[in-house]
Formats: structure tokens, sequence, C-alpha cells
């Protein structure tokens, strides 16, 4: 048999059976590898293998307790967060030892630097395990084996990948030929460094209801994660965001007639996935906001009639939504739209028809005006459940298209109606900085006719720029410059007769100085 002291073998028990097997081979070489072997062995079980946290003592050292949350059902708590643990208790506390049905063990461990996470001690009741923030590399294999009716488990925040998941991570105990399934309805894997997941990954999870992948850096969906998540037909809650996602195969929602909430935020989706129709008679509340999509057109939620949350909020290239995007969602009642700085279109018309429609959020977007055609129908009560209306930091233009908006959506006397009172006008200049809901109050125009009221300036442009002072300003400039041109004139025409007159000089004055005169007297006496 080669072997090479290079070669890495990570299970404790295949290194121990290599070494009994090289043992009866003998020979000096032969030991040399068999310490080497026993060395890595130890190694190992130092480094992750921590001895079991003994059970009797789990409480002095965790917080134990018993909550009665109903009649019928009791909460064991033992709660070892943030304790210095680096391994499970080899048994739970004593005092839990109760067989009676209704009881929810609840244990968590998260805080705790553990790496490795080994089986769970053995309990016959229901229970709900934590183990966050651990810094887990591994789970052993059957690590949940003796905890069959595990319902909740948390193993997000920690450094596990697509390798250290396995399709014998998560089975229960062997029956004749072959595994049974555990009871597990909730997973959350978020915030970790999964890239893929085993194709039979969830093969023993037939009633899992909620999962989470969050934060893990897939990006793409390759065939062996689609076939995983093709195994699940009880799922309800699905989170699929902050994956760097681009695309979205329709194999991941067949056969998944409930799923009721999915998230598909912080992705790169370019456009709502066309496959969401598939889940469209059970989809209950879509999350897709946080993804580079421009614009959304009539085409965008096509089969999503069942849906009644909505949320496409924090989109920084949406720029449009286009009429028609919402006739589709007919049981809509809460449609979060805030937080698209681009957004300068609004489809609000297609509302009109949602006559579900709760709560609307415009908040903090590019939007100028909301355009409702106001000819009567036959429908005199438009958006009659619409209770939280939110437009605030919006540059809205206060004119009569948008009152008359604001008229169809706030009725006036509507009980238990909310809109937010920071909502202001932007345009124009003089109605800038008022609220909207002042414009209730001095409507811009009346609703049986669509006429402007007349403008009212607030103040008097000063007395220099009225039009009367600019012509006199004018005039007076002209006469100025007129009467100089002609006083110039004159002075040049009297210049010219004093020279041609007799009265002019014929030859320059010469000056002298007194000294100089003097001089030339005393010359000529001599």
């Amino acid at each position: 048999m080669l072997f090479t002291l290079g070669h890495s073998v990570s299970h404790p028990v295949i290194r121990m059976e290599l070494a009994l097997d090289i043992t009866h081979r003998g020979g000096p070489r032969e030991i040399v590898v068999i310490f080497c072997i026993l060395c890595t062995h130890a190694a190992t079980i130092e480094e992750e293998e921590a001895p079991f946290e003994p059970g009797n003592e789990i409480c002095s050292r965790c917080h134990c307790a018993l909550h009665e949350a109903q009649p019928q059902t009791s909460h064991y708590l033992i709660d070892c967060s943030v304790r210095n643990l680096h391994n499970v208790p080899t048994e739970w506390p004593s005092e839990f030892d109760d067989s009676s049905d209704g009881i929810i063990l609840v244990a968590s461990f998260s805080g705790n630097e553990m790496h490795y996470l080994h089986r769970l001690p053995h309990t016959d009741h229901f229970m709900y395990f934590s183990c966050r923030h651990c810094e887990l590399k591994e789970i052993e294999v059957d690590a949940f084996i003796d905890v069959n009716r595990i319902l909740r488990l948390d193993l997000s925040w920690n450094q596990l990948t697509g390798d250290t998941l396995r399709s014998d991570t998560f089975r229960g105990r062997f029956s004749t030929s072959n595994y049974e399934p555990i009871a597990l309805e909730e997973l959350n894997l978020s915030h970790n460094s999964i890239r893929s997941l085993e194709r039979k990954i969830f093969e023993h999870l037939p009633r899992l209801k909620t999962l989470s992948l969050a934060h893990n850096p897939i990006q793409e969906l390759d065939s062996m994660t689609i076939a995983a998540l093709c195994t699940l037909p009880k799922i309800e809650h699905l989170d699929l965001s902050y994956m760097g996602l681009y695309s979205l195969p329709d194999e991941i929602f067949e056969k998944k007639p409930k799923l009721r909430e999915l998230l598909l935020q912080g992705n790169e989706l370019q456009s709502v996935p066309e496959s969401l129709v598939m889940v469209g008679k059970s989809l209950k509340s879509l999350y897709i906001g946080v993804n580079p999509i421009e614009e959304l057109t009539e085409q965008s939620f096509l089969g999503l009639t069942s849906l009644v949350h909505l949320n496409i909020s924090f989109m920084t290239e949406l720029s449009i939504i286009r009429e028609g995007t919402f006739l589709e969602l007919k049981s809509l009642e809460m449609l979060m739209c805030s937080d698209n700085p681009r957004l300068t279109q609004f489809d609000v018309e297609s509302l009109r028809k949602l006559k579900a429609l709760r709560e609307l959020d415009l908040s903090n977007c590019s939007l100028e005006t909301l355009s409702i055609d106001i000819t009567p129908t036959d429908d005199d009560d438009d958006f009659p459940k619409l209770r939280l209306l939110k437009l605030e930091n919006n540059p809205w233009n206060c004119d009569c298209r948008l009152f008359s908006a604001l008229q169809e959506m706030e009725h006036h006397g509507r009980k238990g109606f909310y809109s937010d009172d920071r909502a202001r006008c932007s345009a124009p200049y003089d109605l800038s900085g008022i609220l909207l809901d002042d414009l209730f109050k001095e409507p811009l125009c009346q609703m049986s006719e669509i006429k402007r009221t007349p403008r009212i300036p607030i103040y008097e442009p000063a007395p220099f720029l009225r039009p009367k002072s600019i012509l006199l300003s004018v005039f007076s400039v002209i006469a100025v410059v007129t009467i100089g041109l002609a006083v110039g004139c004159a002075i040049v025409c009297i210049k010219k007769r004093l020279k041609q007159s007799d009265f002019g000089f014929t030859t320059p004055v010469r000056y002298t100085t007194v000294r100089d005169s003097f001089s030339t007297t005393t010359s000529s006496v001599a």
C-alpha cells in the first residue's frame, strides 16, 4: 500500500483505520507513517474535537429556565450564548428530561467559538437550535440524527461552504433500508461562504417550509444548486437576497404550490423574472428592490394575481413605471416604492382598480406630479381602503393635476386616514415650501371644473423695476446725452471764432524767469 505524507485524510475514523492497515504490513517505513498519522489525529482532536461540555454542569454556565407559552405548550430554554464554549454538551440537563408532549427545547449556543459542530445530544422533544456567529467550518455527519424532531435550525453568520453541507448532514435514523427524515421546518444558512449546494442536500427534509440562503456568494445557480432547490415541495418562505444573482431559471419555481414569500432584493436582476408566473397563484409577498431594474411595465407582474405585499424600493436605476404596471395585482394591499432617486414617472392610474390597496409609500423619489383621469366613472369611490400615503421628499409641482390626484386618493372625512405632514411643494415659486395638506384649504382648482385659481403674487417688484420707471430712466439718459453733445458742439464753435478774430494772439506767449530777465538788462547797459 502506497501512502505519502502529503496526502490529507480529514476524518479521524478513516485515519485510524488506515493506521491499523499499515500496522499489519510492518517495517520501519510503515512505523514512521503510523506515527505521522497518529500525530495528525491527535492534532485534529485538539483543534477540531474539543471536549464535550458536561451536561450536568451546563446550567451552571448557561441560563436555564422553563417558560409556559400556552396552556399545553412549554419551552425549556437553554441560553448558552457568548459563554466561551467550544462544543455542545454531552447531554441535556436532567431537569429537562420530561416525556410529556407539548414541550419545545430551545437551545442557543450563538456567539461561541466552536469551528466544528458535533452530534447533538438525544432528545425526543421538539427543538429549536441556534448556533450563529460560532465560526463554524465543519458539521459532523449525522449531527442531527438524535434530534429528529428539530423544527428550527439557525446556522447563519458562520464559515460554512457547499462542501461542508452534504446530503448526510440533515438525515435521521436509519430504518430497514433507508434513513428517516427529520422534522426540520425552518433552516437559516445566510451569511456563510456557500457557492453551490449538493444535489441531495434537502433529501431528508420533506417538511422544510422556510429556507434562507441570503448573503452567500452564489452569483450563478449551477445545475446542482438548481436540482437542490427543486426538492422543496412544501417551501413557503424562500430568501435568495443579496446573492449576486443575474437570473432565476424556471426550474426552481416548479412544483412549489405553497410558496408564499420570496425575497430577491440585493441581486443583479435587470428585470422581474418571468418565471414568477409559475407561483403566481400562491405568492403573497415579493421583495425585489435593490436591483438594477430601469423600468417596470405591464409585463413585469403578469400572473401575480394573489400578491398582497410588493416592495420595489431602493432601486437606483429605476426611472419609470409605465401605465398598466399594476393592473394584474388584484389582491395588492401594500406597495412600497420609496427611495428610488431616479423615479420621475409613476403609474398611479392603474392603482385605482386595486380596491384592496391599504398602504402606498412613494417617499424619497424624484416625482413631480401624479396623474389621474378624473372623468366620471361608475365607481364613485376610488382607493376605498387606502389608509396610509407617504409622499415626502419629492420635488412636487403643485398644479391642478396633482391636486386632483390627491383629492382622489385622500378622501375628505375618511376615518383613520393618515398622510405624512412633511410632503411639500417645490414648484411653482410662489407655492414653494407649502405643505401638500395645506392645498386642500385653498384648492388650486375645483373638482367639477378643471380651472386654475388666480395666482396671487406674494410680493411686488421694486419701484425701479416697474415699466414706467424704466422708461423714465431711458428718456433721462437720452436727454442728458443730447444736452452734453449740444454743449460740446457750442464750445468747439466758440473756439474757432476766437482764433479768427483780432482778439486772438498771433504769436505764442513766452515766459521767462526774473533772473534771466535781469541778466539780459545788465548786459544791454554795459
